[in-house]
């Protein structure tokens, strides 16, 4: 008889030992992940200025990819008539 009530309070020390370890883990991906999505302004500046060296605009940038579209003569945005 004790030595069940011993093997059920080590399994229940390991269960809870396991949980720590796991919600400690989960929280630094999370972290980890979150501070990884962040775009830095040198990296928009960098993406801007090659972009118009070759004669283009940005027309979009993340941390992997900057995009390039060809820059129109014309004006894209349409204003609303009253």
């Amino acid at each position: 008889m004790k030595e069940d009530f011993h093997t059920v309070e080590t399994s229940l020390i390991v269960k809870g030992v396991f949980k720590c370890i796991l919600a400690v883990s989960i929280s630094l991906v999370l972290v980890f992940w979150a501070h990884s999505c962040t775009l830095k302004p040198e990296t928009m500046q960098e993406c801007t200025e090659s972009c118009e060296s070759a004669g283009s605009s940005m027309q979009s940038v993340t941390e992997k990819e900057c995009i390039c579209a060809e820059k129109s003569s014309t004006n894209n945005w349409v204003l609303p008539r009253n």
